[in-house]
């Protein structure tokens, strides 16, 4: 399992959360070989090599980074969770992790299915989920496993719905969310109800993903793959509307929907973002990036860019100046471009007037010299491209704040329009696009003006 220190498994202990749901009612499997992209470990299923029909191929479409969750009973109960997918597909398989777990995780059945309102899915839509053919599966204690995949037509953008009947777990799970919000709705209700359509059997429960990490999708474009943002609170929707998919990531895929629809069709985003999240640290609920990296970013089914927006947490908290800082920041880069990934590096956003430890003085120098090292490593090649966000959300009289414009309440966070600020910002051709000497494209964006 991805073990935490004891001090913060101590500090992880009570409280409620949530559940997730991932299932199909129509047990049907789709025929083709094996595929390398995205395998995932722990339970050795087929599903996790098996490739979609010809001329298709496996992309994660959408993603929750694992944490290790506050304690909750769900024994004899269905987790109905919602997730907007990005790219769409003709066909579906949902991961499921025990990453945390000290025991096996049993799941009792799941589907997945197109969302209505709240809880209800639509009818005509709902899909058991199988894994090797079986409708239940018991997931190893600190494993991972990817279902069978499931033929539905989902569209780019479309919400599904993904429930799981756990017949006995009660512990801490392990989910995205828990100790701040997934920003998206979860359910609950009593029994199995993995297949009710009706939404009345369930009851809202505080916004949460568990035991899912992630949706792949069988992509009708053989060159299509995933962007995955790698960051902390600000990538992960802090300040965003609830249940509105306002986070900057999601944001970004409805920005290269409407200015690039070609390419929106072969480009999914990916949001791995966890509240609280360090470069170089464990962070109470959550493992640091560079311990994180290969399961929440290098092994996603098609991945092929990274976007990396991470040290506020390590300044902010005093644990690392800003040359500790660069050096993680250069170690993510090299081991993703060890692996043919495109990496962006982000600059760091002010946050001058929060009451927390990242609006010091002493924060503030150390956040301003790392985007002074991000601009010029760009420059140097160390990254692929840059987005300046620090430019672009700042107050122009007052740089060292964020834009009251922009503010959710606490001077750190964005609200939605800082969020739609820096989707606009990031360099569309970065994402999927090659220069013609056949390296990788570099741009940056320094005024706050989005270039293509």
């Amino acid at each position: 399992m991805r073990a935490l220190p004891r001090a913060a498994r101590a500090l992880l202990a009570a409280g409620a959360c949530l559940l997730l749901a991932a299932a199909v009612l129509v047990p049907l499997t789709l025929s083709g070989g094996g595929s390398g992209d995205g395998a995932v470990t722990g339970a050795g299923n087929a599903a996790a090599t098996a490739q979609p029909a010809s001329g298709r191929r496996w992309v994660g479409s959408w993603e929750a980074a694992d944490q290790l969750g506050r304690t909750v009973d769900l024994r004899g109960r269905t987790v109905r969770m919602t997730m907007r997918v990005t790219l769409g597909g003709s066909a579906v398989r949902v991961r499921l992790s025990n990453s945390f777990g000290t025991d096996p995780l049993r799941i009792g059945a799941a589907t997945v299915a197109y969302r209505q309102a709240d809880a209800g899915a639509v009818p005509g839509t709902v899909r058991r989920l199988r894994f090797s053919g079986n409708p239940s599966v018991t997931v190893p204690a600190g494993g991972r496993l990817v279902s069978d995949a499931v033929p539905l037509d989902v569209p780019a953008r479309a919400t599904l719905a993904v429930s799981l009947y756990l017949p006995s777990f009660r512990g801490q799970p392990t989910s995205h969310g828990t100790w701040g919000s997934s920003h998206a709705m979860t359910y609950l209700a009593a029994g199995d109800r993995t297949g009710e359509l009706p939404a009345a059997a369930f009851r809202v429960i505080r916004p949460a993903w568990y035991f899912v990490d992630g949706i792949d999708v069988a992509a009708d474009d053989p060159s299509a793959g995933a962007v995955v943002v790698l960051g902390d609170s600000i990538t992960d929707g802090t300040g965003s509307t609830l249940d509105a998919d306002r986070r900057w990531p999601d944001l970004l895929y409805d920005r290269i929907a409407a200015e690039d629809p070609r390419l929106a069709r072969r480009t999914a985003v990916l949001n791995a973002g966890i509240a609280g999240n360090r470069v170089m640290s464990e962070a109470g609920h959550s493992v640091a990036a560079l311990d994180r990296l290969d399961g929440d970013v290098l092994d996603r089914s098609g991945v092929r860019e990274v976007v990396v927006l991470l040290g506020t947490n390590d300044i902010g908290n005093g644990l690392a100046n800003a040359g500790v800082v660069e050096q993680g920041l250069a170690e993510v880069a090299r081991r993703a471009r060890d692996r043919g990934l495109r990496v962006v590096a982000a600059t760091l956003t002010p946050a001058r007037g929060t009451r927390y430890g990242h609006g010091t003085a002493w924060a503030e120098a150390q956040r301003d010299e790392v985007n002074r090292w991000i601009r010029a490593a760009t420059r140097q090649g160390t990254f692929d491209g840059m987005v300046d966000f620090a430019s672009v959300v700042r107050d122009p009289k007052r740089p060292s704040r964020l834009n009251p414009a922009f503010n959710s309440g606490d001077w750190l966070h964005p609200n939605d329009a800082g969020y739609r600020a820096m989707a606009a910002a990031v360099p569309l051709r970065l994402l999927g696009e090659r220069d013609d000497s056949g390296g990788s494209a570099r741009a940056t964006v320094g005024s706050g003006t989005a270039r293509r």
